[in-house]
């Protein structure tokens, strides 16, 4: 499952959207995908407002920030039609201008759950999709799941960004991000639901 929705949100919610991420306190990432990537000159800068946390069970509830956006992304998936049962992590990221092309493929997080991004620029940096998917349950193993990066991947499909561009598809789809060439940034809010 993949779905692009162009204008997936009303003109006043995406600039109040806008708005939060160039406030956000923004911190150095080394790469892009994971700490122990061979490659880090494609480096980024990441604001995480939310990330799964339970306490003896129990969800941990988030920052005033955090449910703000979260109800802006709800509104968002339901708008288009796609089931929404909560979210796993919320997170502003921005790629800078390289010579380097496609960053590594990857999965954004470990439990079973779907990927959003919304774009808050055009730029050139594509989000690259692959027909490879993980097996839900390799996750389980470590050992296993890097295996699948180390495997040869064919793209499916390449979505530029545009302002208030909506992606979903299903975050077992192993995907990359490409930092811009021309453009000076990328700048997204990358979402895990359920």
């Amino acid at each position: 499952m993949i779905k692009v929705i162009d204008n997936c949100l009303n003109e006043e919610v995406f600039k109040d959207l806008c708005v939060i991420a160039q406030d956000v306190p923004y911190q150095f990432q080394a790469n892009t995908a994971y700490d122990n990537a061979e490659d880090a000159s494609s480096f980024n800068c990441l604001y995480t407002i939310k990330e799964l946390a339970k306490e003896n069970g129990k969800i941990i509830e988030e920052d005033p920030l955090g449910m703000a956006v979260s109800t802006i992304i709800k509104n968002a998936v339901l708008q288009a039609n796609m089931p929404f049962n909560g979210i796993g992590r919320i997170r502003f990221a921005i790629l800078h201008k390289t010579n380097k092309n496609t960053n590594a493929p990857h999965i954004d997080y470990h439990l079973k759950h779907k990927v959003g991004l919304i774009y808050l620029n055009n730029s050139d940096g594509e989000t690259v999709l692959y027909n490879e998917k993980i097996n839900w349950e390799n996750l389980h193993n470590p050992d296993n799941l890097m295996e699948y990066f180390k495997q040869p991947v064919t793209i499916d499909k390449k979505i530029k960004p545009k302002t208030n561009r909506m992606i979903l598809f299903d975050g077992n789809q192993l995907h990359s991000s490409t930092n811009p060439s021309k453009s000076d940034y990328r700048m997204v809010l990358n979402f895990n639901y359920v």
